[in-house]
């Protein structure tokens, strides 16, 4: 900035982080506890009741540093196999009739998909084929049916479609909608001058 003038760049820089940093993790928080929230707002099957607390348990945040960034994630239903957590995956995409996932989900990619159903989003909950299989959650089962393949009965608690609710998507961006004004605030927070530094000046008559 000239010889007259000097701006401590790193200082300043350091202190704008910290700044930053306790405003993302304010963001954080109010991110963790929309998502909690809106999960406890949901109405389970009679079939996932015993396994709430489970998929509750599932939920969690986790912050990390990566040199000068701050990296959040919001993490639900992964958990080491075997688990029921991966429930919470049903309450947000849907299934059967119901399910809407992401775009670029293929029932062809899917390894737990039955394979006696049709590889169609939005398809009916069919019976699984005789043999052994394992769900999302990585828990083994065994299926005893040998007849033709077939769609399950609607009276089956299992045939229950669970509608898409977003639950976890919704829960983010509603967490995170004060991230802008955080941010600014913090970087305002942060006085500039303080990091200049203005030399002596002597004038020669």
């Amino acid at each position: 900035m000239g010889r007259h003038v000097k701006f401590n760049q790193v200082a300043y820089i350091n202190a704008l982080l910290l700044e930053i940093e306790k405003a993302l993790e304010k963001v954080e928080q109010e991110v963790f506890r929309s998502i909690v929230n809106n999960f406890g707002a949901l109405k389970f099957r009679t079939l996932d009741a015993k396994f709430v607390g489970q998929m509750r348990k599932s939920i969690r945040s986790a912050t990390k540093r990566a040199g000068n960034k701050l990296i959040t994630s919001m993490i639900a239903g992964h958990e080491n196999a075997p688990n029921e957590s991966f429930r919470v995956i049903y309450y947000e995409y849907g299934t059967g009739e119901r399910m809407n996932p992401p775009k670029e989900y293929s029932p062809a990619n899917d390894g737990t998909w039955n394979r006696a159903r049709p590889q169609r989003k939005g398809e009916p909950i069919w019976v699984r084929p005789y043999g052994p299989w394992k769900d999302a959650g990585g828990n083994s089962h065994f299926s005893r049916y040998k007849g033709i393949p077939r769609r399950m009965s609607p009276r089956s608690p299992k045939a229950t479609p669970i509608e898409a609710n977003y639950w976890f998507r919704r829960g983010f961006w509603e967490g995170a909608r004060n991230i802008d004004r955080y941010v600014l605030n913090a970087v305002k927070q942060v006085n500039v001058g303080t990091y200049i530094e203005i030399a002596s000046i002597r004038t020669r008559m």
